[in-house]
């Protein structure tokens, strides 16, 4: 599994991250990558890669990659995005070991808030940017 898949895993079942998303495509919690769907409920959280963070010695990659990931955590009201926000900064804070993916502490680089103003129907969506910065590698088979 790619560190990618293993991030979506590692956030779609954390406890505190998924009680708070709805439902995506066939009812999984709305956690992925490139951009939210816009049919799925919200909150929702879509992952970007900002940086990969190829880490490197003289001899090639290290296998210590420190990605830079912006997690966009979108609501329909500020208090829902805040809260998705925190649970995100909460998991991604603390260490954790997925299918094979070793994660450790995130670093919380930078948070923006915006207003995304109102979408199809007029209803409002908010979203929180943050982006962290954390180190991974992979346990050998």
């Amino acid at each position: 599994m790619t560190m990618e898949e293993a991030l979506v895993t590692r956030l779609a079942g954390a406890t505190g991250v998924s009680a708070l998303l709805g439902n995506g495509e066939e009812g999984l919690p709305s956690v992925g990558w490139f951009g939210r769907v816009r049919t799925d409920a919200l909150p929702a959280l879509a992952l970007i890669k900002v940086s990969p963070g190829r880490e490197w010695s003289h001899s090639g990659p290290d296998g210590l990659d420190g990605p830079r990931i912006q997690f966009d955590c979108y609501a329909r009201t500020t208090p829902e995005a805040m809260a998705l926000a925190l649970a995100v900064r909460t998991e991604m804070e603390s260490a954790a070991t997925v299918s094979g993916i070793v994660f450790h502490e995130a670093q919380l680089e930078s948070e923006n808030w915006i207003d995304e103003g109102e979408q199809d129907g007029g209803s409002p969506l908010f979203r929180i940017s943050q982006d962290y910065t954390f180190y991974h590698e992979e346990i050998a088979p």
